[in-house]
């Protein structure tokens, strides 16, 4: 049987991944003088062993960005008794540049860190600020969710709980995974069950090589296995590389033309080079937006209609909905508008299964559908 599968937040939950409420209480309680910046750029949590403690501190942006972070939470929290959202402080500063909130949060910030006795000569105080800090805080927002979201939990001592769904897997001629989440769950899940799978990223044609010239896996659609796995809102393993051309005043500006790929290690990532394919020689060594990629906040599908990964796999998913026999939703509580409106536009065209795996909310979409066309299913061991 052809199935296709659309996993939520709550697919990793049993495996101790956090939820969209303890990405929440993280930020808002445990941000302040709680971070560390290291000097490839790269943000964590202050929640490693003390080596990698002190490595993080020998940049100053660990005490004044936390502190920059946190006054801007709190201005953004003032005049709302709503809690306090992720993603919608992530669509907050990528709005457009506020100088004067820049200027005045930064000040705050100094005040703050001279009463800590922080010298006036100190690296840690804004000696100017502009758009460069706002710059730093989408970097940093942006890492420290990655973080999050790439350690592994409790996905080894947790995974019988998912043989259910490794089962459901070996039984299906074709299946097509889609998933919400940024994480690395599944790609383990695969690994550990020895499940073959393509994720539409291969090393055919690919222009982005490592540091030995060897060519790295880029996003191409590339589909070749029986299991199909498609990341809809990107990953905390994804990086973009993004092509630029020197102008006639010798300033590198931006072609518009990017790829996604998967580096293997530290040195992938940073040392990251774009070829000719004609003549395999190097073209371009600079790629400076080295941060993983993901879609957060409430503003997806602007992101999706303009970009061309994005709207792909976007597609990916509309294609198979049209063809499956069996849709199976796995902790999702059905949020993301884009995606229930493609789950609906479906169900008019195609009358397939459905089953819906959430200790908390049932399938929503009823229309011609009555109770019974729709097993509802509390948890995935009870499959």
């Amino acid at each position: 049987m052809s199935s296709t599968f659309i996993l939520g937040a709550g697919f990793s939950v049993p495996a101790e991944f956090p939820s969209g409420h303890t990405l929440n209480e993280k930020f808002f309680k445990n941000l302040e003088n709680n971070i560390l910046k290291f000097s490839d750029g790269q943000w964590t949590w202050d929640e490693y062993d003390f080596s990698t403690a002190q490595n993080g501190r020998l940049n100053t942006d660990y005490l004044n960005i936390s502190l920059l972070l946190s006054e801007l939470i709190e201005t953004f929290q003032k005049g709302t008794f709503l809690p306090f959202d992720y993603e919608e402080f992530f669509d907050w500063i990528h709005r457009d540049y506020d100088a004067d909130l820049i200027k005045k949060s930064c000040d705050n910030v100094n005040k703050r860190l001279a009463s800590l006795d922080i010298p006036a000569y100190s690296g840690h105080l804004f000696k100017d600020p502009y758009i460069n800090e706002y710059s730093r805080i989408q970097e940093c927002y942006s890492y420290l969710i990655a973080d999050l979201l790439r350690r592994p939990y409790k996905r080894t001592e947790n995974q019988n709980y998912y043989s259910r769904f490794i089962d459901s897997l070996k039984k299906d001629e074709k299946a097509d995974i889609f998933t919400l989440n940024h994480d690395m769950l599944f790609e383990y899940l695969m690994e550990v069950n020895a499940i073959s799978y393509s994720d539409g990223f291969s090393v055919n044609n690919s222009m982005i090589v490592n540091n030995e010239k060897e060519k790295m896996e880029v996003f191409n659609n590339d589909y070749n296995a029986d299991v199909t796995f498609h990341k809809l809102h990107g990953s905390v393993n994804y990086y973009q590389f993004a092509e630029m051309k020197e102008s006639n005043s010798g300033f590198y500006n931006y072609t518009g033309k990017y790829w996604f790929f998967k580096p293997r290690n530290y040195w992938d990532i940073h040392m990251a080079s774009l070829i000719d394919l004609a003549t395999d020689q190097i073209i371009q060594s600079v790629n400076p937006d080295i941060k993983p990629q993901f879609l957060t906040g409430k503003s997806k599908v602007k992101v999706i209609d303009t970009h061309l990964i994005y709207k792909q796999l976007y597609k990916n998913l509309k294609d198979s909905l049209s063809t499956t026999k069996r849709l199976t939703i796995i902790g999702y509580s059905y949020r993301d508008k884009h995606i229930n409106q493609l789950i609906k536009e479906s169900l008019e065209t195609n009358a397939f299964e459905i089953v819906n795996i959430n200790p908390y909310v049932k399938f929503p979409f009823r229309k011609d559908f009555s109770q019974k066309d729709v097993l509802e299913v509390k948890y995935l061991d009870q499959l």
